[in-house]
This record gives C-alpha cells, structure tokens and sequence, in this order.
C-alpha cells in the first residue's frame, strides 16, 4: 500500500495530469488484489470461493475490453493529430512559420517546419519574431486558452497576437482554430497557387517557424 499511496500523493498536487501516470501504482495495486484473493480462496466455503473465481475472472475480461477500447481512443486521436497537420499543411506555405498551443509536438515531428509553442515564449520573443518577414501562422484551442489558461502565457500571448500586429481567421478544424498574423511583409500564395486575400495592415506575414 506504501508504494502506491507514495506515488498517487506525487501525482496528486502536479499540475499536469494523464491517465498513464496511474501505470506507476498498477504493479502494487495489482498484487494487493492478488493476495486478497489468495487468501480469501484458502479460507472461505469452496461455492463462495467459486464466485470469487468468477469475479476475478469478469474483472481481467472487463479490463481487457477497457484495454481495447483504450488502444482505440489512440488509434483515433492519433488519426486526428494527421488529420489537422494535413490541413493546415493546405492552409500554409512550404515557407510559413507556426505559433501554437496543444499539438505543438505533433507538428514538429510531422510538419515540415518547426513549430514554437505559445507557452514558452513571450510578447518580447513574438515581437522579436515578427521582426523578420515570413508567413506566420497561429494555431490553437481558442476556447481552451480563455477558460483553462486565463492571464497565462498561451492566453497572454494570443491576446497580444490579436491587439498588436492583428489575427485574420483562416478556418477551423475540430476543436482548433488557425489565424493569419497581419504585420508589414510580402504575402506568398498558398500551396496550389492560390493567394491570399482579406488583409486589412498591407502585405501579410505569417507566423511559423521555420526549421533552424
């Protein structure tokens, strides 16, 4: 019991949280359960020994479903993650530059370009990067970031994005949203050919990183 409440009172003050921090305990839980149900096995009536048998036996099969539907979740959530990369992919030029919060890793190990996460910078570093003429996009959970990260860096940041060199909505996919940052620069088309259009500040400037 020591090893599982010592690893569940570390978890329990983090700020971040995942299911899969629960696997550090499973080992201990595991074998409490099986030397209840050894010892509940030597000591009781065989028929409710029997029973105990079965339940146990229901239980393995319950989380081995749990288990499949788990995998499942990733399947899908990881077919998500490609899906939007594709998309924004469309969005944006070979040469555009990306600010976002959540899929940030996603789009550094898939994406052709490098991806700077909204969290780790600030207005100075944003200013700092708009200095230099590049396509520029922002992408991320706009409800998110107001209600969960409200006078943090991600909500910080895009509302400096937003009030200082200006946001132009591109559309949206799923949950997130990706905007065009306006500032002084040459615009590029769009992969196809296509050019953008709907600037209100001149030229348009994205905000991506491209890879160093």
């Amino acid at each position: 019991m020591g090893w599982a409440a010592l690893v569940y009172a570390f978890h329990a003050g983090a700020p971040w949280q995942n299911f899969r921090f629960s696997l550090a305990y499973l080992p201990p839980l595991a074998i409490l359960a099986a030397t209840g149900l050894t010892w509940t096995w030597r000591r009781v009536d065989h028929r409710i020994g029997a029973l105990i048998g079965l339940w146990a036996v229901l239980g393995l099969v319950s989380m081995a479903i749990g288990g499949v539907r788990l995998v499942q979740g990733f399947v899908d959530r990881k077919a998500d993650d490609l899906a939007l990369v594709q998309w924004v992919e469309t969005q944006t030029p070979p040469s555009a530059r990306l600010l976002s919060f959540g899929p940030t890793l996603t789009f550094r190990h898939y994406a052709s370009y490098r991806t700077i996460d909204l969290y780790d910078v600030t207005s100075a570093d944003l200013a700092a990067v708009l200095a230099t003429p590049a396509p520029t996009y922002v992408l991320l959970d706009e409800t998110n970031v107001d209600q969960q990260w409200l006078g943090q860096a991600p909500y910080a940041n895009f509302q400096w994005l937003k009030d200082g060199p200006g946001l132009v909505r591109v559309g949206d996919q799923g949950s997130y949203a990706l905007f065009r940052v306006e500032s002084p620069g040459a615009g590029e088309p769009r992969r196809g050919g296509e050019a953008r259009s709907g600037m209100t500040r001149g030229a348009e400037s994205w905000m991506l990183w491209s890879p160093g």
